[in-house]
């Protein structure tokens, strides 16, 4: 069976991919293959940790890489005994018929098309500290959270699991569409790895163990900071940036990793009462064993109340630190 893993963004994507990645020939004697096709750009001397290029090309109808429809499909028929992979989050919520035309028809296996979902606050929070890290956004969380609760009460198609379900499948009539949830609770051991493993029929007792692959939630003031410095200052590049992110995440005295601070409690019992309902039906096609895909916000833990010198005061400690990492 061949699995094209198409995300969501923000669901351990990376985690996967690295692992899958480091791992291809242990996969492989267990009888699964992490296709090499589709992960080689031509500018690259080595394997990417994802099909990336694949969406890439698949947007472009395949002119810029006419050879690449038929490594895959070779990589593919050499491994049809296999449990086969591809895994590019790029292919989230874009039109899949390119991809199914110019290969997937093509492919004399069954096919899965696998997405996990995320609960809806943990994945706008973390679109918003993304986007804001890297200098993409250039809007206070104030208004973001604003625009999402906006969208999530007017706007249908907003994180609407049922439409993207229909979508894919009449794009990719001959995939199985299958969601997971992609809560620590619902995962095997807890991550994404196993769990993944375990759906390829892989054995997870004796899987390499996982590194720690998956990022720690820089605050949304640290996000803020490093955002900053990502537009103003010419001088990094994207590897820069990456490094000052590690960094941050990493400080000895922990100041700049939180998670639940970019919408109150009240914003986040309304996001998800809107989106629970408008996923109603998604919910009981697929996880009809479930009362809600992701529940209520949790009483236990709940974030903490604004605090506007304790946010100044980080930002203040976050700038600093990011300006001596660049001074040297």
């Amino acid at each position: 069976m061949l699995y094209i893993h198409i995300g969501m963004p923000k669901s351990g994507i990376s985690a996967l991919q690295g692992y899958l990645t480091k791992h291809v020939d242990w996969l492989e004697e267990q009888g699964a293959c992490y296709l090499r096709a589709g992960r080689e750009d031509p500018k690259r001397r080595v394997p990417l940790p994802s099909h990336n290029y694949l969406a890439k090309m698949t947007e472009r109808d395949w002119g810029n890489d006419p050879r690449l429809r038929n490594d895959i499909l070779q990589e593919q028929d050499a491994n049809r005994d296999k449990a086969t992979v591809i895994s590019a989050e790029m292919l989230f919520n874009r039109p899949l018929k390119a991809l199914d035309n110019g290969l997937l028809s093509k492919v004399d296996s069954e096919k899965r098309i696998v997405l996990y979902v995320r609960d809806f606050v943990e994945y706008l929070e973390a679109d918003y500290k993304q986007k804001t890290k890297k200098g993409k956004l250039n809007v206070s969380a104030q208004e973001y959270t604003s625009e999402m609760l906006a969208r999530a009460a007017n706007d249908p198609e907003f994180l609407n699991f049922g439409a993207l379900a229909r979508r894919i499948r009449s794009e990719v009539p001959s995939a199985e569409f299958h969601p997971r949830i992609y809560t620590r609770s619902d995962l095997v051991g807890g991550n994404i790895i196993l769990d993944f493993l375990e759906m390829l029929g892989v054995p997870t007792d004796t899987a390499p163990e996982p590194e720690q692959y998956t990022n720690k939630s820089l605050s949304r003031v640290a996000s803020e900071a490093l955002g900053i410095f990502a537009r103003l200052d010419k001088r990094l590049n994207r590897r820069d940036q990456r490094l000052l992110d590690v960094a941050l995440q990493n400080d000895a005295k922990n100041r700049f990793v939180k998670k639940k601070d970019v919408f109150s409690p009240e914003q986040a019992r309304k996001l998800k009462e809107d989106l629970e309902q408008r996923n109603e039906e998604f919910r009981e096609e697929y996880f009809p064993d479930r009362q809600s895909l992701f529940g209520s916000p949790r009483a236990e833990d709940p974030p903490e109340p604004e605090d506007s010198m304790k946010d100044a005061t980080q930002f203040r400690q976050c700038t600093e630190f990011i300006m001596r990492r660049i001074q040297g």
